[in-house]
């Protein structure tokens, strides 16, 4: 039976594809993306210079031309006010609104929902240990988490803060929420928020209480630190997933000498992963909200017996 680990506060690429057709994505310069506002700027202080020295002018056309000036001035002020407030929206619409036409409509709504995120997961670090558990055919896994979560919108944003996982009712080794810690870039640590947690009876699962909200500013990072462990027999598979997309993931995984144990991820793009060693998988792609990351592990004789009698059959 599969062990299934979530964190709801927390993945975000477009397809490749569509419709056979590369999407190409062009990366603009500072002046590309800032020359309207640039230019609304400097007419703005134009404007006012212009302004203070027609002021002392009273002779036609000087009390004209400080009017005028005075007109550049606000409306460069207000085009500029409006530029910011109205870009994003306006691209966001200008957006769905192309992407709509070419993709099917079943699919538009699920590509508003990628095109809305307000935060990612710029890096995600993951070790694991498989221990075996003494006097039983049980095995202790044991998880530990860091996330370094963003906020990429130019607004305040709130980050629900939630864990969840499974019990699976090995008797006197149950599972556990062992810590939950989160800091603000330059800030101090959280207390552990896996000292109040609560427990599911019918899905039967643990998860954190509803605590505090977490708000980020524009362009503010948290790190968030999480440690959990499961009981789980000695041959199965877990699996971590979020809310958020994650750019970068890295497994660390130890297991016995005679436990075989794999990553695997739900990545589109699973040619960029690298396998650093023998217990060290980085993958250097996107994984989008519920694309999970996967720990497989059996007996390496249960191995070995398996594909002696495929070999027979063959």
């Amino acid at each position: 039976m599969p062990s299934k680990a979530r964190i709801t506060p927390w993945f975000g690429a477009w397809p490749p594809k569509i419709r056979g057709a590369k999407m190409i994505f062009i990366k603009k310069t500072f002046w590309e993306k800032h020359r309207t506002r640039i230019f609304l700027i400097l007419l703005f202080f134009l404007g006012v210079s212009w302004s203070v020295n027609f002021a002392d002018k009273t002779s036609f056309p000087y009390p004209l031309l400080e009017h005028i000036s005075m007109a550049i001035a606000v409306s460069s002020l207000i085009a500029f006010i409006i530029e910011l407030s109205l870009h994003r929206e306006f691209a966001k619409n200008v957006f769905e609104a192309a992407i709509g036409y070419l993709l099917p409509e079943e699919l538009r709504d699920e590509l508003k929902w990628i095109y809305g995120f307000e935060r990612v997961c710029e890096n995600h670090t993951q070790t694991v240990h498989i221990e075996h558990i003494q006097e039983s055919d049980l095995l202790k896994i044991k998880y530990n988490i860091t996330r370094n979560v963003k906020n990429i919108t130019d607004k305040t944003i709130n980050l629900p803060l939630d864990l969840g996982t499974n019990e699976w009712m090995h008797e006197g080794h149950p599972s556990k929420i062992i810590s939950y810690h989160y800091q603000k870039e330059n800030g101090t640590p959280s207390s552990n928020l896996a000292d109040k947690i609560e427990y599911g009876e019918a899905d039967v699962h643990i998860k954190l209480k509803k605590i505090k909200k977490l708000y980020l500013k524009s362009g503010e990072m948290v790190t968030i630190n999480i440690e959990f462990e499961e009981t789980m027999n000695q041959s199965g598979w877990g699996f971590f997933w979020s809310l958020t997309p994650t750019l970068k993931s890295t497994v660390h995984l130890y297991a016995p000498d005679d436990i075989e144990a794999r990553a695997e991820f739900d990545s589109r793009n699973n040619e960029l992963l690298v396998k650093g060693g023998p217990h060290t998988w980085q993958l250097n792609s996107v994984l989008l909200p519920l694309q999970n990351i996967r720990i497989v592990w059996y007996p390496k004789k249960a191995q070995q017996k398996w594909a002696t009698s495929i070999k027979r059959l063959a």
